[in-house]
C-alpha cells in the first residue's frame, strides 16, 4: 500500500483439520461486488466462518452490504473507519445468534479446552494418561498396580491449586464496576459452557476430588473468558483476521484496518476487535526520514515499536496505529514473505526471542546456554587466580549462580535482539518500503503477486500439508478507478 492505492494478493487454498486441502477458495471480497462504487475490499485469512453463527464470511459481508451499505451513496462514508465501525455494529447488533446458541457455545467449549490442554503441566498429564492407557491395553495389567511413576517436572495438582490464588488476585486487581459487570455477563452467558468442558476435562484426566476440580475449572474458564473478551485471536481456534482496505469519500490516501473475529465471550462487546490501523504518512518536516512508526491514537506521538504501545500522556492503546509512507503487510502463512522482507527467517528467532516456539517447547535457548558456558568458564578460571581462596571462590560461584549468570543471559539476549531487529529487520524492510512508496499500482501488484507466489512455492516443496497454494487472486484499489480485479 502506498499513496497511489493498495494491491491485495491472496492464494486460494483452504486446509481442513484432517489436512485435506482445496485450492478454489475466495479470500478477497469487494464490498458490493466489482461494479460497486464503494472503494472498499475485505480480505480474510484464518477461519473461513463467522464463529457465532457458522456462516461463511463471504455471506456475512454480503449481508452487511445489503443491509447497511447498498442504499447509501459512497459519499455517506467519509472514511474507511466509517465502514469498519458500521461493520462492527452490524455484527454486534444485527446478525449474532444469542451467545448461548449452539454454534457460539460449542466453539467456546472447544476453545476453552484447547487453551487449557495446551498448558505444559496439563500437556504432561495428558501424555501420562495416554501412556497409561496404552500400557494397560498392551499388557492387560493395571499400570498403577506395578508402582510405575512417570517423571514430571510439575505436579498438576500443585498447578491447579495455584489457580485459587490467581483467581483471587485477578479479581482484587480488577476491582471496578466495569470488570464486575463484565464478569457477571460472562458468568451468565457461558457458565454452562464452562461447566460442561470442565466436567469433561476432569473425567478425562481423572482429577481428584472431582467435584472441587470441576468447580475450580469452571471458575478458571469464566475468568479466562472475561479476561480475553477483546483479545480472542490469542487463544480461540478458528479465529479470522480481516483486512478492510480502501478509500472513504474524504480519504485521499488508502487506509487499512486489521480486525480479529472469534466467538462472543461478552455480548456487550460482540466478537470483532480492531487490532491495527495503517495510515499513509506524508512528510511534514525535514526530520521525517520516512521510517515506520507506531503512534498514539490521541496525540500522534511516536511510541515504542516493541510490545503493546503505551503513550506517556494517554496510556494503553486500544490498537496499534501504524504510520509510514508505504506498507508491505503479510497476514497468515507468511514466513517466507517475512524472510524476504526482513532478511531473517522466523525459524531462527530462537537465537534471541524468548517467546519463540522452540523456546516454549524448551528445546533451544541460545542466550541461556551461552550464559551457562560463560559462567562455567569464568568461575572455573577464577579458581586458578592468585589471591582468590576457596571461600572467596565459593562466594563468587554463588553470585554467578543466583544473579550474574542471569544478567549475562539478559545482556546476550538484548544485544542479539537489537542487532537482528534494528540492524537487520528494520533496515532491510525500510529499503523495500522506500522503493514501494513510489511504485505505480501495476508494479505494486506485481510485487504483491511475487511475494505470495514465493510463499506458496516454498510451502509446496517444504511442507507436507500444502496450506498455501492454488491460483493467486490479485486486485487493486485506487481513488480514481475503485476496486479492480487484475487476476
Amino acid at each position: 500500500m502506498n499513496s497511489h492505492g493498495a494491491s491485495l494478493a491472496s492464494d486460494s487454498a483452504v486446509t481442513f483439520s484432517d489436512d485435506r486441502t482445496y485450492n478454489n477458495v475466495n479470500k478477497i471480497f469487494p464490498l458490493g461486488g466489482e461494479g460497486s462504487k464503494h472503494q472498499i475490499a475485505f480480505m480474510i485469512c484464518g477461519g473461513a466462518r463467522y464463529l457465532p453463527t457458522g456462516m461463511l464470511w463471504e455471506r456475512v459481508i454480503g449481508l452487511f452490504y445489503e443491509e447497511c451499505v447498498k442504499h447509501h451513496h459512497p459519499s455517506d462514508f467519509d472514511t474507511v473507519e466509517n465502514y469498519v465501525e458500521q461493520f462492527q455494529d452490524f455484527l454486534k447488533d444485527k446478525h449474532n445468534l444469542p451467545d448461548a446458541a449452539p454454534s457460539n457455545g460449542v466453539e467456546a467449549q472447544d476453545s476453552l479446552k484447547d487453551w487449557f490442554l495446551a498448558m505444559r503441566p496439563v500437556e504432561r498429564k495428558m501424555k501420562d494418561e495416554n501412556i497409561r492407557k496404552n500400557f494397560i491395553k498392551a499388557a492387560q495389567i493395571d499400570y498403577d498396580s506395578l508402582g510405575i511413576v512417570l517423571p514430571s517436572e510439575e505436579n498438576i495438582e500443585d498447578f491447579l491449586d495455584a489457580w485459587e490464588d490467581i483467581i483471587t488476585n485477578i479479581h482484587n486487581d480488577h476491582n471496578t464496576n466495569e470488570w464486575q459487570q463484565r464478569f457477571l455477563r460472562v458468568d451468565e452467558h457461558h457458565n454452562e459452557n464452562s461447566k460442561s468442558i470442565a466436567s469433561k476435562i476432569v473425567d478425562d484426566l481423572d482429577l481428584k476430588p472431582k467435584r472441587a476440580r470441576k468447580d475450580l475449572l469452571r471458575r478458571i474458564f469464566n475468568l479466562h473468558l472475561a479476561m480475553t473478551y477483546n483479545n480472542q485471536a490469542s487463544w480461540v481456534d478458528g479465529t479470522t483476521t480481516i483486512a478492510v482496505v480502501g478509500f472513504g469519500a474524504l480519504d485521499f490516501e488508502p487506509r487499512m484496518f486489521e480486525l480479529n473475529s472469534g466467538i462472543i465471550s461478552d455480548p456487550e462487546y460482540g466478537c470483532v476487535t480492531t487490532v491495527a490501523k495503517f495510515v499513509i504518512r506524508n512528510r511534514t518536516t525535514r526530520e521525517d526520514h520516512r521510517d515506520h512508526q507506531i503512534r498514539c491514537v490521541d496525540c500522534g506521538k511516536s511510541l515504542s515499536q516493541f510490545g503493546w504501545p503505551e503513550c506517556p500522556d494517554h496510556g494503553h492503546q486500544e490498537f496499534k496505529l501504524h504510520s509510514a509512507p508505504a506498507f508491505l503487510k503479510p497476514f497468515a502463512m507468511a514466513s517466507e514473505i517475512q524472510n524476504t522482507l526482513n532478511g531473517l527467517h522466523a525459524d531462527l528467532r530462537y537465537i534471541y526471542d524468548p517467546h519463540s516456539r522452540d523456546l516454549y517447547r524448551g528445546e533451544i535457548d541460545f542466550p541461556k546456554n551461552s550464559a551457562k558456558v560463560l559462567t562455567s568458564g569464568i568461575v572455573g578460571d577464577l579458581r586458578d587466580v592468585s589471591g582468590i581462596g576457596p571461600d572467596t571462590h565459593k562466594n563468587v560461584q554463588e553470585a554467578f549462580k543466583w544473579s550474574i549468570q542471569n544478567n549475562i543471559e539478559h545482556s546476550i539476549r538484548k544485544v542479539l535482539f537489537e542487532h537482528a531487529h534494528t540492524y537487520g529487520e528494520v533496515v532491510r524492510r525500510q529499503k523495500f518500503r522506500s522503493v514501494v512508496m513510489g511504485l505505480p499500482i501495476a508494479d505494486l501488484s506485481a510485487f504483491a503477486r511475487t511475494l505470495v507466489n514465493l510463499q506458496a512455492s516454498i510451502n509446496y516443496y517444504m511442507e507436507s500439508v500444502r496450506s498455501v497454494g492454488g491460483d493467486i487472486d490479485l486486485a487493486s484499489i485506487t481513488k480514481e478507478y475503485g476496486f479492480q480485479w487484475i487476476d
